[in-house]
Order: structure tokens, then sequence, then C-alpha cells
């Protein structure tokens, strides 16, 4: 295709075709950031990186390989600082652990970044620029948090009525829309902690939100077991997986002695029929 142009655009796999800036990464790969996540091209299209995908935000300005193979990406939530071979040899419910984000609560002088603001010096040290100014980061001092959140189970809304976490109870039929809420305790980044949870009988697998609370609307009658544990920015797990059981009764009409008493009239007005009638 010498002297023509090809072009690439969301119908060749971008997520975005406002694309933000390119990199060739250390094994050939070219990169784009756009306005709609990230896309790597593998020879015929581009395969894009999403939320969906684990990335923590969509709207990524720019991207940047630094020696030692990580990626530095600046979105309007923070630099993320992502591993792509541990992306690309995760399974889909663990990709979301090759990202960790980097904020003010890290020491970053804002989280909304600028097109295209990244440089690396001759020593290693990174430059971000911002929408307030830039910061200068030495990737090859930070440490992390190795401390793993605590999780508590810190409440449960059953149709309006609370209910505290600890020993199993009992709700009503009428008692089945539940939001049962939790909190990691980490006090490095306590807004970037990553929940794992799954209700019995409901959720097929493991669950992963960031949020701190979690709906179940109409829930059907029988026993429930809920599990959360979580994660830091640094990828430590909780050492303990919180957990809450409760039931729920079926109403009178559902359970076996309505239904042996139905039962019953049954079998007596078609016994007086068939006498009546015989």
């Amino acid at each position: 295709m010498d002297g023509e142009f090809q072009s690439f655009a969301i119908q060749e796999g971008l997520p975005n075709n406002a694309v933000m800036n390119l990199e060739k990464d250390q094994q050939g790969r070219i990169w784009a950031s756009t306005f709609g996540g990230l896309a790597w091209f593998d020879g015929l299209r581009f395969q894009s990186i999403t939320r969906n995908d684990g990335l923590p935000d969509d709207v990524c300005y720019f991207i940047h390989q630094t020696e030692d193979g990580l990626f530095w990406i600046g979105t309007t939530n923070g630099v993320v600082r992502f591993n792509a071979e541990k992306y690309f040899n995760s399974d889909n419910g663990n990709a979301v652990e090759a990202f960790q984000v980097l904020s003010t609560e890290q020491g970053l002088i804002a989280n909304e970044l600028n097109l295209g603001a990244v440089y690396e010096d001759s020593e290693g040290m990174l430059w971000f620029g911002t929408v307030e100014g830039f910061s200068r980061f030495n990737p090859n001092s930070y440490g992390g948090n190795p401390v793993s959140p605590k999780v508590h189970i810190t409440g449960i809304n059953a149709s309006g009525r609370e209910y505290q976490a600890g020993n199993p109870f009992t709700l009503s039929h009428e008692e089945n829309y539940l939001e049962i809420r939790f909190a990691g305790i980490n006090f490095t980044a306590p807004n970037q902690i990553l929940y794992e949870y799954q209700l019995s009988g409901i959720d097929p697998g493991w669950q992963q939100t960031t949020n701190r609370s979690v709906k179940y609307p109409s829930l059907p009658p029988g026993e429930y077991t809920f599990k959360v544990h979580a994660r830091n920015i640094n990828g430590a797990w909780s050492e303990d997986v919180e957990e809450v059981k409760f039931s729920i009764t079926a109403p009178f009409w559902m359970q076996w002695w309505f239904l042996g008493v139905v039962l019953i009239v049954l079998v007596g007005i078609i016994y007086l029929f068939y006498n009546y009638y015989r």
C-alpha cells in the first residue's frame, strides 16, 4: 500500500473515533488512547479495552510505556498504571487487577489529566500534566499499599425495614426487596477499593463493584447467604470473607400445609359430586 492511506475508525475496532495519542510498545504493538477507551492493533484491526473490560475510565488522554513494560494512562479520574501482560494472561473475572489508579489520594495535583501531557525524563521520572498544573512522579519508588482492607457488612434494608448483620434472620415474603450495605476499611485509598460479592442462588459467581451497596429486587422465598470481600489499589485481598445468612418465608398459599388443605378440600368436593350424581 505504498503511497496510500489506510484509515481506522470504530468499524475497524476503535472504541471511539477521537484518538488522543498513539504509542508503540516493546513488543511492537500499536496502542491508541481515545475518548472511549484504549485499543491495540493486532495486525488486522484494533481490539478495544473499555470500562467493561476493567479499565477504570473510558476517557484516555494519553498512553505511555516505561522501561519496565508498564503503561501509564491519563484519564479524567487519575493516572492508570496498566499491566498489559497481566491483562492478557488473566481471565475476564481478574482482568480488573491489571489496572491501578493513582489519584489525588496518592498526591496527584488533580484527577483530570490533559491531552498528551506525559513526559519521561532522563532519570526515569514521569511528569503528568493536569487541569490544575503538573505533578512529577517516581514510578520506581512507589511501593503501594500492601495492607489488605477489612470488610464489614454495615446494614441491610429489606423493603424499608432495617436489619443488622450478625445472627441469621428471617424475612416475610413481603420483605423481598433487599439493599445490602458494606464497607472496606483502608486509609491509604478508601475510594479505590474493589468489592467482590455473591448471593447464593441468585448470583452465578463472584460479582465486582466499586459501590458500597448492592440491591436485590423481588427475591423469591428461600435460604440465602450473602458474601463479600475486597481488595485495595495494589491488589491485596481482604483475608476474611464477611457473610450474612437470612431466609425469606413463602406466603401461606405456597406453604405445604395450605396446599394440603386445598388438596383435602378438592378431594372432598369430588367425593360429594361423585356420591350426589351416582
